[in-house]
């Protein structure tokens, strides 16, 4: 039995593209979909009956609400392919359908292959930092919920609640978010607190791919920011082609470490060894790992690194040499 822990919030998917270059060393057909309290995606290869049943559960109620037409198997059954063809599906407008006499396998594959390329694209729904995108109806605009909370539009503005209020973590997206406005110069409305909830300027776009968001990390430590979870889901690319971050919770500057709150502080070492180093380019790795090492100094026994089995920290670069 293998288990292979992503740092994909499912709730986040928009694109098959993006999922399938997430998980591109992955045998799409066989390995079979869970998904964790937190909402992300993790993957198990072997034997079903050694599946955690509550994380297969969840995945089996997300991907029947992304796609009501998907057959009434049982949730052990549903694969990494299927997720990928329900996001074809929605992205789509249509189900891919098999061709005559075409094996049923065969037809899996061919639609992970070539689905976004052969079915007539829809217009493309705009994409906000979203946990999972609805339709609330006419007017209301774009809306998502997630473990954390709720997001919606309101006009050219997101307004996002929480089920837990941190006043320490709000005030850092809150000031993030508007050092980044001001540090990439962009003509957007300052982010500000509605009572007990945070709005910040809505931006549309489509979600870019891996290598499009590394490119964007690497924009973002020129300005002087870096991010412990990087992914797909906190970024969007605009009309004009660029790609530009949309969740700034875990976004800090990189000469003002010591100003983060601990409780960010800890998402951001969590966040980071189990799955935002992925998304680093590979010239920052270096400094990103300094500065993880520094944040875990200072959380001490309370740092999320020392839970962390030793194969996950490896394979996040964590025992590398930094300069």
């Amino acid at each position: 039995m293998s288990t292979i822990s992503t740092h994909i919030p499912m709730r986040g998917l928009h694109s098959a593209q993006a999922l399938r270059e997430s998980c591109a060393d992955v045998n799409a057909d066989k390995a079979r979909i869970g998904m964790r309290k937190d909402g992300t995606l993790v993957l198990y290869t072997g034997r079903s009956y050694l599946l955690h049943p509550d994380q297969t559960r969840r995945a089996s109620e997300f991907l029947r609400q992304l796609d009501p037409q998907q057959a009434e198997s049982g949730s052990r059954r549903f694969r990494l392919v299927d997720l990928i063809t329900s996001l074809n599906t929605v992205s789509n407008g249509r189900r891919a359908q098999p061709q005559a006499d075409e094996p049923a396998a065969a037809s899996r594959t061919r639609r992970l292959r070539f689905a976004d390329e052969t079915a007539p694209v829809a217009e493309k729904r705009p994409v906000q930092s979203a946990p999972r995108a609805e339709a609330d109806g006419a007017g209301k605009g774009f809306s998502a919920a997630g473990s954390r909370g709720r997001v919606q539009q309101a006009g050219d503005m997101v307004v996002k609640s929480f089920k837990a209020m941190d006043k320490g973590a709000v005030a850092h997206e809150l000031a993030m978010c508007n050092s980044h406005l001001k540090a990439s110069q962009r003509a957007l409305p300052e982010a500000r607190m509605q009572g007990d909830t945070l709005a910040m300027p809505f931006i549309a776009g489509s979600t870019p791919t891996t290598e499009e968001v590394k490119g964007a990390v690497g924009e973002l430590f020129r300005l002087g920011f870096m991010m412990g979870d990087p992914s797909s889901a906190n970024f969007v690319k605009t009309e004009g082609g660029k790609v530009v971050p949309v969740d700034f919770g875990l976004m800090f500057k990189t000469g003002e470490r010591g100003a983060v709150c601990r409780s960010v502080m800890s998402e951001i070492v969590h966040d980071y060894v189990k799955g935002g180093y992925r998304f680093v380019p590979e010239p920052l790795k270096g400094d990103y790992l300094a500065a993880m090492r520094e944040f875990d100094q200072v959380l001490g026994k309370d740092s999320p690194a020392r839970n962390v089995n030793v194969k996950k920290l490896q394979m996040a670069g964590w025992f590398n040499k930094t300069r």
